[in-house]
C-alpha cells in the first residue's frame, strides 16, 4: 500500500505544477524571465 501512496502523491504534484504552468502570471513570467535571458545573452 505504501507504493501506492508514493505514486498517488507524485500524481498530485504533477496536477500542480500543470495548474502552475497554466496560470496566466505564472506564464507571464515565465515568458518574461525567458527574454531577459535571451537579452542578457545578445
Amino acid at each position: 500500500m505504501g507504493s501506492y501512496n508514493q505514486t498517488h502523491n507524485q500524481e498530485q504534484q504533477v496536477q500542480s505544477y500543470k495548474n502552475m504552468l497554466t496560470s496566466p502570471q505564472m506564464l507571464f513570467k515565465i515568458t518574461n524571465f525567458a527574454l531577459k535571458i535571451k537579452h542578457n545573452q545578445q
